[in-house]
């Protein structure tokens, strides 16, 4: 009998735990608290919805539009380079993501087209360096490195 209600016990206790860890909000990267400015300065940090309409925006207006490699090797820089497909891809541009394991030590956002940089800087505040050596001639290469 003692056996029976240790057992009916602990079904309780699971059954109220399960129900408490339920109860709990989970936080996607969308909401995440890292806010700090000493967490945005060291991480990539995704785009406020209004650096996204702007950028869509501004993209739409360019003319010469070539095929887009997003590259982000880092999971650090993740959501911010799928933030940036999701922007392109809304402004009709074609686009792809790559994850590679090593995108290269230099730090900051580099782009490969000049008039594209600026834009990208002008919608989001997002400084970018033009790449020195040239990626594949007739593809927009946008590759991030270390934020710092």
């Amino acid at each position: 009998m003692l056996k029976h209600v240790a057992v009916i016990l602990a079904a309780v206790f699971i059954v109220c735990d399960l129900h408490s860890a339920r109860a709990q909000p989970i936080e996607s990267p969308k909401t995440d608290t890292r806010k700090s400015a000493q967490f945005k300065k060291w991480h990539w940090y995704y785009l406020s919805d209004a650096q996204h309409d702007k950028m869509v925006a501004t993209l739409k207006g360019i003319k010469d539009r070539q095929p887009v490699n997003v590259l982000c090797g880092d999971p650090d820089c993740r959501e911010l380079a799928k933030d940036f497909v999701d922007a392109f891809d809304d402004a009709g541009w074609k686009v792809s993501l790559i994850s590679s394991g090593f995108v290269g030590n230099d730090p900051g956002l580099r782009c490969s087209h000049k008039v594209t940089c600026d834009a990208i800087t002008k919608a989001t505040g997002i400084r970018t360096v033009q790449f020195e050596d040239a990626p594949p001639p007739g593809i927009l290469t946008i590759m991030f490195g270390p934020k710092k």
